[in-house]
């Protein structure tokens, strides 16, 4: 918390709250020429120097420096002055210009949906022709398998001396196989009980 006794003894607290000043314009060294002699003259452009420092001459320091007007209160910020656009005339405010109405969209005729104007109505029918059935797969009564010799087409058939052993039909090759062998005589099995067809 501040308290108005330490301003006086703290020396930061003094160049805090100092009070911003101007020159009078009334006294002897404000009134002054500048010198053209000291170092602040001499960077001045029209003394022939870069302008860096960019202080006044130090001849023409005021005497008796003067507080600066305060600055307007919030409520004189506020009232519009020449030149300035009055509060309420931008966008959302009461006094702004309203916006246009839409207009609204075109519709097809017997129908409620709508249709934008620029975007033309189709003027072809989609038709969907149902896919054709996948053709069906006859398979053989009952299945050979194929000779494995190269070059050979015939098929084999189970073997009656071996077991799970095949034996090719065209060129007599034997392969061992055991699915194809219970395959082969459960078919044979099956084929043997079932009834012969009766002659036409």
């Amino acid at each position: 918390m501040y308290y108005p006794s330490t301003r006086a003894y703290h020396p930061m607290l003094q160049l805090f709250f100092q009070v911003k000043r101007k020159r009078c314009g009334q006294c002897s060294a404000c009134t002054r020429e500048n010198c053209g002699a000291c170092r602040c003259c001499r960077d001045m452009p029209r003394f022939g120097g870069a302008y860096k420092l960019r202080l006044a001459c130090l001849e023409r320091k005021c005497l008796q420096l003067v507080p600066r007007p305060p600055k307007p209160n919030a409520a004189e910020q506020s009232s519009p002055t020449k030149g300035q656009i009055p509060r309420g005339s931008g966008h959302g405010s009461p006094s702004a210009k309203p916006k246009p109405k839409r207009k609204p969209k075109a519709t097809l005729a017997g129908s409620g949906a709508a249709v934008s104007p620029r975007v033309a109505a189709p003027r072809f029918k989609v038709i969907l022709v149902p896919a054709p059935p996948p053709p069906t797969l006859v398979l053989p009564a009952v299945l050979r398998p194929t000779c494995c010799a190269v070059g050979c087409a015939g098929t084999g058939s189970a073997a009656e001396d071996a077991e799970h052993v095949l034996v090719c039909g065209a060129c007599g090759t034997r392969w061992q196989s055991s699915w194809w062998f219970r395959y082969l005589t459960a078919a044979a099995s099956e084929e043997a009980v079932a009834p012969a067809a009766a002659p036409p």
